[in-house]
C-alpha cells in the first residue's frame, strides 16, 4: 500500500489518495507505479504546477516532511481498494500536512 499528497506552491493539500499494489514484488516498480498515477490525477485534475509527496522508502522528499503521505498510506492499510480526494485527504493526514505546512 502507498499514499500520496499532491499539494499546491503554498503547501495546501490538492489532492490525495492510497493505492495497494499487490501483483508488484519490487519496491521501486511500487513507488514508480505511485508516482505515475500521481502525476496522472493531477494532471486529470488539470494541476500543472504541484509538489508530490509519498511514503516512499526512495528519497523525493525529506522523511520529516512525508508523514502526511505515510499517514495515507496506513490509512489505505485499513481499508480495502484504491481511494482519491480532491482538495481533501483523512483527518489524520490533514492534521500532519497542516503541521508540516506552519512548520516549513
Amino acid at each position: 500500500m502507498s499514499g500520496f499528497i499532491i499539494r499546491n506552491d503554498e503547501g495546501f493539500i490538492m489532492g490525495s489518495g492510497f493505492q495497494g499494489h499487490n501483483l508488484v514484488h519490487s519496491v521501486v516498480i511500487a513507488e514508480a507505479l505511485v508516482v505515475l498515477h500521481e502525476l496522472q490525477f493531477a494532471l486529470d485534475l488539470g494541476f500543472t504546477n504541484v509538489i508530490l509527496e509519498s511514503d516512499s522508502r526512495l528519497v523525493f522528499i525529506a522523511r520529516e516532511r512525508n508523514g502526511a503521505a505515510h499517514a495515507m498510506a496506513v490509512e489505505g492499510m485499513r481499508t480495502e481498494g484504491d481511494l482519491f480526494w480532491v482538495e481533501d485527504a483523512p483527518l489524520k493526514a490533514l492534521e500532519v500536512a497542516d503541521s508540516e505546512r506552519q512548520s516549513s
